[in-house]
């Protein structure tokens, strides 16, 4: 019983790692959890098990075919979780993923269906059908390996089986590139690959009118781009997969083609919607839009009850013509060429014959009033009815113009007559009386107003301020001034000017300013409150163990959680305190932790804090915190055992670049090896280190755990962290 429930709190450890910092989550699941209660009974809910990771092209396809679907059944909930097979195998990470999705399916309720999304998710979840998913029905699609499935596992779930068109895409080659002289085919030594080159040459086979076929399967990187630059002018590649090299080397979809396109611009035709969006020219795909539609139709019928029959089945709705314009264009193919019904991204928008005529109507006024403007310079008359032209504009805008002639004194010589519409004043006050002008400016803008403009007319500067207007009701508005200098036909020199009522703007800015200052006041209460919740599950976990045996393992698991709800409260509690919304300074929390962590289980330790400081997210933090915790926990328990002879120094260091930061925790303990014997070697790694591994990928750092060449034990983590200036 001690081993399951030790195995248990690992699971529940490791979930709520997941659930706490998955991509998306925040407080804001807090809430979801309480609506949840209230749903479940309305909603249908599928299980989505993705095989690979958010962010990858095809899956992310796949996600917004079902969403998009589904979005006017508010009746089906789906659920989404990610394997991440392609960057870390399943072998290595099988336990922990079957330990936290038998938590989530404790917890959250067993579904009503569970749709898997590529081979490696239908294997896992066939692999613990009589066990971990036993009584969910499965769906599936995305599975293209069919011979690696018994008839009775393909037999046992519903779903929709992927192939590559290759037969349609043989004979588009044939349709677009008929005086092709060669087809270079381009294969990798992955599963998919080979089972692609397989289906190739049984198509090729029956198709047997095509060009010469140039045999590109499984080569190294270098040896595929040697022969690439080998191939005839008129050549054509069709790219099967060349994800994995053949030394075992996994790249992206986009450094695959640009190794292709590196050494040859020969026209590319493939079989997958995400080779398209990467730059290929085009082919009939299969679509991962069109496969979550699919997927879709399959959990409608499976909620509507509507669809009982079990097995695979082929689907030509996942099919369609995709092109990349850009590519077709290069290639010279009319996009008139193409199949019916093909899609051709990133062609070039036509503009609208409303903004065409617009164009139109603009460079004719353009041209009439270049015209205009040269007869006027010929016509005294003209040029009358251009300062009358002039005056009705200026009279008519939503602002007052006016004009200075400068001098010795200046001269205000015009001011338009909306001064009297937005101001309330007669121009004849502007006009003639000066001082009285400007006492109407409120007390506190005068000097610095009256100032501005005589600085300006002497340096003659173009430039602009706001003051406060008094008006003829004794109210005051916000006024923005701007004026520039000019000189006349006649030789004077001119001050043009606009002023405008801002009024309504100042309002505006003033109720941002006080919405940003809620908005700050309520993010400092919300941290304030989840810190204050975390410190309440920090007790109930210390009341809980207080009245066990120290030595039972239940009461050490309960104190190690309780030190990882404290770092994670800490951060929140310094996030309220510090005036740094979103962000925490690093080294004024490890040196809280430190203290909190150390001086409660050793008053003998010495501390060595760090000097440097450095500002962190909240994203980061978090995770950092455990990690730091973890450590620290492991030098009070391992590092100093009783009857250990010296001094115990516990030194933390920091440091960091422009783009990086690595933080240092050592012992001058019994070292790592000497733990290794104590613990014994073939033992298990402890929930402390598997939170550090996991902890470490999730903020995309790297650690090292040594021993020091005298004694002791170090613990080095690298994470990376944004610009400085940024």
């Amino acid at each position: 019983m001690d081993i399951l429930r030790q195995r248990r709190q690992k699971a529940l450890a490791l979930a709520l790692c997941f659930i706490l910092f998955s991509p998306g989550s925040d407080a804001s699941c807090q809430a979801a959890a309480s609506h949840s209660v209230a749903l479940t009974a309305a909603k249908s809910r599928i299980l989505v098990l993705h095989s690979y990771h958010q962010g990858y092209r095809w899956t992310d396809s796949i996600s917004e075919g079902l969403r998009l679907s589904l979005a006017d059944r508010p009746d089906i909930e789906l659920s989404y979780y990610y394997l991440d097979s392609q960057r870390m195998p399943l072998l290595q990470q099988a336990a922990a993923l079957e330990s936290f999705l038998a938590d989530q399916l404790a917890l959250g309720g067993r579904p009503l269906a569970l749709l898997c999304i590529d081979d490696d998710a239908f294997r896992f979840v066939l692999d613990r059908r009589d066990g971990l998913f036993s009584g969910i029905e499965l769906l599936y699609c995305g599975v293209n390996f069919k011979e690696a499935y018994s008839e009775a596992e393909l037999a046992a779930a519903r779903g929709i089986l992927e192939s590559p068109d290759i037969r349609a895409n043989l004979t588009l080659i044939q349709t677009l590139f008929p005086a092709s002289q060669t087809v270079a085919v381009i294969s990798d030594a992955s599963t998919t690959g080979r089972l692609n080159k397989r289906i190739f040459e049984r198509e090729l086979a029956i198709n047997g009118a095509m060009p010469p076929i140039i045999d590109l399967s499984e080569l190294e990187p270098e040896a595929l781009q040697e022969a690439l630059k080998e191939l005839p002018e008129r050549s054509v590649i069709l790219y099967l997969s060349y994800l994995l090299t053949p030394s075992g080397r996994r790249m992206s979809v986009d450094q695959s083609l640009s190794i292709i396109r590196e050494a040859s611009g020969a026209p590319m035709v493939a079989c997958w919607d995400f080779i398209i969006e990467a730059g290929a020219l085009g082919g009939r795909v299969v679509s991962g839009r069109l496969m979550g539609e699919g997927a879709a139709a399959l959990i409608r019928a499976r909620v509507d009850g509507k669809d009982s029959s079990q097995g695979p089945r082929d689907s030509p709705a996942i099919y369609e013509h995709l092109f990349h314009y850009s590519q077709l264009i290069k290639a010279g193919i009319a996009p008139g060429k193409l199949p019916e019904g093909s899609l051709v991204l990133g062609r070039p928008e036509s503009l609208p014959t409303p903004a065409i005529l617009g164009i139109l109507a603009l460079a004719f006024i353009v041209l009439l009033e270049g015209l205009t403007l040269v007869l006027l310079m010929r016509n005294k008359r003209r040029l009358k009815e251009a300062e009358f032209n002039y005056r009705i504009l200026s009279e008519h805008i939503p602002t007052v113009v006016y004009k200075v002639e400068l001098g010795q004194p200046n001269r205000r010589s015009y001011i338009s007559p909306r001064l009297k519409d937005l101001f309330g004043w007669n121009e004849a006050l502007w006009l003639q009386d000066q001082q009285a002008w400007n006492e109407l400016i409120h007390p506190e803008d005068r000097e610095r107003v009256l100032a501005a403009f005589k600085a300006a007319d002497r340096e003659e500067s173009p430039g602009g301020l706001e003051y406060r207007l008094k008006t003829p009701t004794g109210a005051f508005t916000w006024v923005q001034s701007s004026w520039n200098y000019f000189t006349s036909p006649s030789g004077k020199r001119l001050a043009l000017g606009i002023m405008s009522d801002i009024n309504l703007a100042k309002d505006r800015e003033s109720a941002l300013e006080k919405l940003v200052g809620e908005r700050e006041l309520l993010l400092r209460e919300v941290h304030h409150r989840v810190k204050n919740n975390l410190q309440i599950v920090s007790s109930l976990l210390r009341l809980e163990s207080g009245g066990m045996d120290p030595q039972r393992a239940e009461a050490r698991a309960l104190e190690d959680a309780e030190r990882r709800v404290y770092a994670m409260a800490l951060v929140h509690e310094l996030l309220y305190l510090q005036d740094l919304f979103g962000a925490v300074e690093l080294r004024a929390y490890i040196e809280r932790l430190a203290l909190a962590i150390f001086d409660q289980e050793d008053d003998e330790l010495s501390i060595e804090l760090p000097k440097e400081e450095l500002v962190i997210s909240l994203d980061t933090a978090i995770p950092l915190g455990l990690i730091c915790n973890e450590a620290m926990a492991n030098i009070v328990k391992h590092a100093f055992p009783p009857g250990f002879d010296g001094k115990k120094v516990v030194r933390i260091a920091m440091r960091s670049d422009h783009d990086s930061a690595t933080i240092s925790i050592a012992d001058n303990g019994i070292g790592l090896n000497a733990r290794e014997r104590a613990r014994g070697k073939n033992e298990a790694p402890s929930i402390g280190m598997t939170l550090i591994d996991v902890l470490s990928q999730q903020i995309k750092g790297s650690y090292s755990l040594e021993s020091l060449p005298e004694n002791g034990t170090i613990l080095s983590l690298s994470f990376p962290i944004p610009n400085k200036d940024t």
